[in-house]
């Protein structure tokens, strides 16, 4: 979905492919993913974007990755209001917003680190359904 935009920033785009089932709803899963992909190909001044998901204990931590610009914490929480757009941001300023509430909505953990210079991780624990 994201290949092509990626491709015309010089972005490498590598996602992980994971074999694990979730427990939530896929299309709330999809919004929260695009929402996440799309920021860090349009935000973040990366080169590098990371996405895949791993097992941790009874959940499944699906997680994107970058290596631009990063954030101050400051700027973390402010980007995560509804609203709130970069300097050079055409978009509505809702990205961020969204995943936020819809993690919220569908009672799942949302996790970011961020560092100047270091870039961006998210990531967000989803049930792992029974084997």
């Amino acid at each position: 979905m994201f290949a092509e935009e990626a491709s015309s920033l010089s972005i490498s785009l590598k996602p992980v492919s994971c074999s694990l089932n979730a427990v939530c709803d896929p299309v709330a899963l999809m919004r929260i993913s695009s929402n996440l992909v799309a920021n860090a190909i349009a935000h973040s001044g990366a080169s590098k974007v990371r996405i895949g998901c791993r097992r941790k204990g009874k959940h499944i931590s699906f997680e994107v990755h970058d290596n631009g610009n990063g954030m101050t914490d400051d700027a973390l929480s402010k980007s995560m209001k509804e609203g709130f757009r970069g300097e050079r941001s055409e978009g509505s300023g809702l990205g961020l917003a969204i995943v936020q509430n819809l993690c919220e909505d569908h009672a799942l953990s949302l996790d970011v680190s961020s560092g100047v210079g270091l870039g961006t991780s998210f990531s967000v624990q989803v049930p792992q359904a029974q084997e």
